[in-house]
C-alpha cells in the first residue's frame, strides 16, 4: 500500500525537526539530512531491481516467509512478514521503513556528536557534518536488512553513554536491536561496556559501577550461547575450533571480485585493509570510487585525530572514550579477522564508525579543554560545546598553572 510511504517519511522528517528545534542544527539542515538518507534508499530499491541483493530475499520472505523470531536473519525475516503480510507494505514501503530505522540512528548520532564536539569556528566545526553525510553511512542504513536496525542500536548505545545515569533505558534498548540482528556485536558491546565501567573512575560511583558491571556479565553468560550458536560455535568450544572459524571465514568468497586474501596479512594490516579499503588502486567502477573516496575521508580524520584520541583514552578515566576505545579495537579485531570480501566489509563499518566519530569528537573536546585550562586557549574557541558541559562530568578539568 502506498498509503505508508508518506506516513513514513513524514514521521521522518518530524522527529529530525523535533529533534532541531532548539538545537545548533537547524530544521532546514536535518530535513536535507533526512532528504540525502532517503535519496540512497530509492537509489538501493532501484539496484536491488536489477542486481542480487540482500533486500530482495528479505522482502521475498516478508512475502512468502513465517514469523520466526529468532536472532540475526530471521529477526528481519519475520519483521518483513509483519511488514508485509500484517500491514500490507510493498516492496517500497518496507524501505521507508528500514530508512526511518536508520534515520533514527543518525538522529541519536547527531544527537551524541553535537553534545560533545567543541565549537571554534573554524573549518573544524563542520567535521561532524562531513560524518554525518558520509555516503556509506546512510547508503547501507536506508535498505531492508539487518544494518538500519544495528547501526541505529550503536548509535543509541553511543548516545546513552554520554549519560549512562539518566539514559539506562536508551541503552537497554540500543543493546536490544543490536542483539536482535547481531548477537556477537551484541556480546562484544556488553564487554566493552562492562570493562569500560571497571576501568573508569569518575564516571560512575563504585556501588553504581559494581551493580552494572554484574548485571553485564549477568547477561553476557545468558546471550553467550547465543551468540556463539549464531557464529557456528558451540558453548564449550575450545580455542582449536575458534580458530577453525576464523580460518573457514576467512576462506569465504576467496576469488570474487571483491574479496581479499587475508590469510596470510598480520592482524593490524587486517584491520587497516577492513576500514580503508578499497582505494582508488583497487576501485572496481563507480561504485568502488565512491567509496575510495570515503576511505581517503576516513583516513583523514585517522590521521588527524586518532594520535589525540590515544592519549585522551590514556589520560582520562572516562566511560564513553574509553568504551568507545574498546569497543572499537577488540570490535574491528573480530570483524577484520574474519572478513576476507570488501563488500561485506563496507557495509559492516556501519557498526564501527559511529564510536569512531564520538571518540574523535571527545578527543577534540578534551584536547581544547585541557589546552585552554593549561593556559594555551586556542584561537576561536570560546564556546566549548554546543548544548554547554554534558551534565555527566566525564570532562575533565585541569587547574591552570599557578591555582
Amino acid at each position: 500500500m502506498f498509503f505508508w510511504v508518506p506516513v513514513l517519511l513524514g514521521a521522518s522528517i518530524s522527529l529530525m525537526i523535533v529533534y532541531c528545534r532548539g538545537k545548533s542544527i537547524t530544521a532546514i539542515q536535518g530535513i536535507v539530512l533526512v532528504a540525502w538518507h532517503t535519496m540512497f534508499s530509492f537509489v538501493y530499491l532501484k539496484y536491488s531491481e536489477t542486481n542480487a541483493s540482500d533486500a530482495n530475499g528479505y522482502y521475498l520472505k516478508g512475502l512468502l516467509g513465517d514469523i520466526d523470531w529468532n536472532v540475526g536473519t530471521k529477526f528481519v525475516y519475520s519483521l518483513c512478514v509483519v511488514l508485509v503480510q500484517t500491514l500490507g507494505m510493498s516492496k517500497l514501503s518496507s524501505f521507508m521503513f528500514f530508512n526511518l530505522v536508520g534515520i533514527i540512528g543518525l538522529i541519536f548520532l547527531m544527537k551524541a556528536l553535537t553534545e560533545v564536539w567543541p565549537v571554534r569556528g573554524t573549518y573544524l566545526d563542520k567535521i561532524p557534518v562531513v560524518m554525518l553525510f558520509l555516503p556509506g553511512v546512510s547508503f547501507w542504513t536506508s535498505a531492508i536488512g539487518k544494518d538500519a536496525p544495528a547501526f541505529s542500536g550503536l548509535c543509541m548505545l553511543c548516545y546513552g553513554v554520554l549519560n549512562i545515569a539518566k539514559r539506562k533505558m536508551l541503552i537497554t534498548i540500543g543493546l536490544a536491536a543490536m542483539f536482535a540482528v547481531r548477537p556477537h556485536i551484541a556480546l562484544i558491546l556488553i564487554s566493552s561496556l562492562v570493562v569500560s565501567l571497571v576501568v573508569s573512575r569518575r564516571d560512575v560511583s563504585l556501588v553504581s559501577r559494581g551493580v552494572i558491571a554484574l548485571a553485564g556479565v549477568a547477561v553476557g553468560v545468558f546471550i553467550a550461547p547465543l551468540a556463539l550458536g549464531y557464529v557456528g560455535l558451540a558453548t564449550d568450544a575450545s580455542i582449536d575450533d575458534v580458530a577453525d572459524i576464523v580460518e573457514k571465514r576467512q576462506g569465504y568468497n576467496l576469488g570474487g571480485g571483491a574479496s581479499v586474501d587475508i590469510q596470510s596479512m598480520s592482524l593490524p594490516m587486517q584491520m587497516i585493509t577492513y576500514m580503508f579499503r578499497p582505494l582508488f588502486i583497487d576501485a572496481d567502477g563507480a561504485f568502488g570510487l565512491i567509496v575510495s573516496a570515503e576511505n581517503v575521508i576516513l583516513i583523514g580524520l585517522f590521521i588527524m585525530f586518532i594520535p589525540s584520541a590515544i592519549k585522551c583514552v590514556i589520560a582520562l578515566p572516562s566511560l564513553p572514550g574509553r568504551f568507545c576505545a574498546i569497543y572499537l579495537v577488540v570490535g574491528l579485531a573480530v570483524l577484520a579477522s574474519t572478513t576476507s570480501n570488501m563488500g561485506i566489509a563496507i557495509r559492516q563499518k556501519t557498526m564501527l564508525l559511529p564510536a569512531l566519530f564520538l571518540l574523535i569528537a571527545i578527543s577534540e573536546r578534551w584536547r581544547l579543554n585541557r589546552k585552554r585550562n593549561m593556559g594555551g586557549r586556542p584561537q576561536g574557541s570560546g564556546r566549548l560545546a554546543n548544548a554547554g558541559r554534558p551534565p555527566t562530568g566525564w570532562y575533565p578539568v585541569y587547574p591552570r598553572s599557578g591555582e
